[in-house]
């Protein structure tokens, strides 16, 4: 399950928090659950203020999420109850000053169906090819490893 999943407290309200977590998606997804499922995380990182970066070969996900340290938990409570996340694992948990990504962006493949069954996400989409996913996720999935046997 979930471990680690507690993002930083600080003392001020509204405080700026980073967490990365890489997982598996739990089963084989049909093309039509995959787009709800992606659909779903483009909602709710809209409706959170999140700002940050998912990466999903529909096996394999990656995702680094900034925002308030009450939408941050928010989020990571709701990847815990998702039952399309497998081995959840986070290799970065901090506090920041300053946002690194300006925006939610999702790498996924099949973006453009994504785009054309939800449109309105169509300025957060971006399809990358199966190689350079698989290699951006392949190395996420390292380093989770490597920092958790730290």
């Amino acid at each position: 399950m979930l471990k680690n999943l507690n993002p930083v407290q600080t003392k001020h309200s509204g405080a700026l928090t980073r967490v990365s977590v890489v997982s598996d998606v739990s089963t084989e997804l049909g093309t039509r659950d995959l787009m709800r499922f992606f659909f779903q995380a483009y909602t709710d990182a809209l409706n959170n203020g999140i700002t940050g970066l998912f990466i999903c070969d529909g096996k394999k996900l990656g995702q680094v999420l900034e925002g308030d340290v009450q939408s941050i938990q928010l989020c990571c409570n709701l990847v815990a109850k998702n039952r399309f996340h497998d081995n959840v694992s986070i290799y970065e948990n901090q506090p920041v000053s300053v946002r690194q990504y300006d925006n939610w962006s999702m790498h996924i493949r099949d973006g453009f169906i994504l785009t054309l069954m939800h449109p309105q996400c169509r300025h957060a989409v971006t399809e990358i090819s199966t190689d350079s996913t698989e290699e951006v996720l392949g190395i996420m999935h390292s380093y989770a490893a490597l920092v958790k046997g730290v």
